[in-house]
């Protein structure tokens, strides 16, 4: 076999080698798993708004203090929630951004070795043909 036809072979499994490892990134669940959680969690949100906005309500139609007092209380825990969520949202997003950035170099690194190993093979090959 010659030089080109090596040459081209390696071309090929590279080539081979890149397109499994983009088709193993763009079938990775990212997308999907943000688009899950940021409807989840505009639906929790709305839900809150909506209980808070309820609260509101009864807080202008009410005339006992007590009552007020506890409703009060209700909407601090309603507004506590709100704030809870969003810190536990940009905690959860940062994590899950890391842990794909992390499979994401772990995958290149394997596909970077298959292909330096395959190279290396065809190099030696070439070398060995140059030999006889």
């Amino acid at each position: 076999m010659n030089n080109n036809n090596y040459k081209n072979n390696l071309e090929d499994a590279t080539r081979n080698i890149s397109e499994v490892a983009k088709e193993i990134l763009r079938n990775s669940n990212s997308e999907k798993v943000t688009e899950n959680d940021t409807t989840s969690t505009s639906e929790y949100m709305s839900n809150l708004k909506d209980a808070l906005n309820s609260v509101n309500k009864e807080i202008q139609e009410s005339e006992s203090f007590e009552e007020k007092s506890e409703l009060y209380k209700q909407r601090e825990d309603i507004l506590n929630r709100m704030r809870e969520e969003k810190a536990n949202q940009r905690v959860y997003q940062a994590d899950r951004e890391e842990n794909e950035r992390t499979y994401n170099k772990q995958i290149l690194g394997v596909v970077g070795a298959i292909a330096l190993g395959v190279g290396t093979t065809v190099l030696k090959t070439i070398i060995e043909n140059k030999k006889i």
